[in-house]
């Protein structure tokens, strides 16, 4: 399963783990390209995880910045544990101190009071988090009620440095069927393929 954010990266998986139909469980995916020297390694760039602990949480991010690279047989198994251990075998004292916290994970609340999450992307030598992005540009366009009208989605997508034509446009608002729409529809729109 390729991951898509606009358009698809060649040679780029989706691994998703955890239980994506129950909003009360953790859930989350890795983000891996493929490598341009060997087609069956794979490096990190990103990771999103939602209803983990602290601990789970840290690792994700910790992981990410850590960027290793894979062969592809082992990407068939990999869950929460991988960051897990991986944290630990880098002996990443912060997030490996915490390991065992099994106490859930207490992000800020977003601007439509629904847990903060984190998906983290790393852009050259810098992590992104991705959701904040989006969250931050969502808030300029958005009401005092935290809903951006739909004829505002073009100067949203453009703000977010997406080059849209007109038929693109109504391709997405598509998916917004109201006059306006929620940060979390948003999200959902932007990040699920």
């Amino acid at each position: 399963e390729a991951f898509d954010f606009g358009e698809k990266a060649p040679g780029s998986l989706r691994i998703p783990f955890g239980d994506r139909e129950d909003p009360d469980e953790m859930s989350g995916s890795y983000w891996f390209l493929q490598s341009p020297e060997d087609e069956e390694q794979f490096r990190l760039v990103g990771g999103a995880i939602s209803g983990g602990t602290q601990a789970q949480v840290q690792a994700m991010r910790a992981a990410v910045e850590l960027a290793p690279t894979l062969h592809r047989q082992r990407l068939e198994a990999i869950d929460i544990r991988f960051a897990l251990e991986l944290v630990g075998e880098a002996g990443r004292k912060n997030a490996a101190s915490v390991a065992g916290d099994e106490r859930p994970a207490s992000p800020p609340e977003g601007a439509d009071g629904e847990p903060a999450e984190e998906l983290i992307v790393q852009i050259g030598d810098r992590l992104v988090d991705v959701i904040a992005s989006l969250r931050q540009e969502f808030a300029r366009y958005s009401d005092a009620a935290g809903r951006v009208p739909t004829d505002a989605l073009r100067d949203l997508l453009l703000s977010l440095g997406l080059d849209v034509d007109d038929e693109e446009i109504r391709e997405a608002r598509l998916a917004f069927p109201q006059d306006a729409f929620t940060f979390t529809q948003f999200r959902n729109w932007w990040i699920e393929p």
